[in-house]
């Protein structure tokens, strides 16, 4: 499959994310804007819109599914491996990526299970690019929202950025996002 210009197949996401990505795509090149797609807006405006609504139908046994992974976030030494890279022939090799663990990949599919990857312009986000790049957030001072819009930003990114996942994971972002999310949702 050609995708950005690359003959390429993303195996670092769950099959069921990569086919909810290609059917945005396809609803998007047919002219089908603001469909929902299971639980997440395609359309940017109603995305962010519906999202406070949304979250307030989550159970307590729902989120419970993101912060079982807390032991697991916090236990684990390693989320990712490089791979790849290898010589196959002559002027050849194959193509680096990163395979993430367990954590990571349940992590991924539970924040898309939830609809807690909302559709806005993250690339355009400053706001979220400074709190990312700031090693001393307090993400506990943030907000239900803003800790969603940073997950949907970094899963989002990671599309683009081979790895970036698996690095927020390394340097303790993600835990502390869930951690922060956990403590928002247990003081309602």
């Amino acid at each position: 499959m050609f995708h950005c210009g690359t003959l390429s197949i993303n195996m670092n996401q769950p099959l069921i994310e990569q086919k909810r990505d290609w059917s945005r795509v396809k609803q998007y090149l047919n002219g089908e804007k603001g469909s929902e797609n299971e639980g997440i807006a395609v359309d940017e405006k109603d995305g962010l819109a519906a999202l406070p609504l949304h979250l307030k139908t989550i159970t307590r046994s729902d989120w419970q599914k993101l912060f079982s992974l807390i032991p697991q976030m916090e236990q684990s030494q390693r989320f990712g491996e490089l791979k790849g890279g290898e010589r196959i022939g002559e002027n050849m090799t194959t193509m680096p990526y990163w395979e993430s663990n367990e954590v990571v990949r349940n992590f991924s599919s539970v924040a898309y299970e939830l609809g807690l990857v909302v559709s806005f312009d993250w690339p355009q986000w400053e706001d979220g690019k400074k709190i990312l790049a700031d090693p001393w957030q307090d993400y506990n001072e943030l907000d239900t929202i803003t800790l969603c819009k940073l997950i949907t930003a970094i899963l989002r990114a990671d599309r683009f950025n081979d790895g970036y996942l698996v690095s927020c994971f390394n340097d303790g972002t993600i835990l502390k996002i869930v951690l922060a999310l956990k403590q928002k949702i247990e003081q309602e």
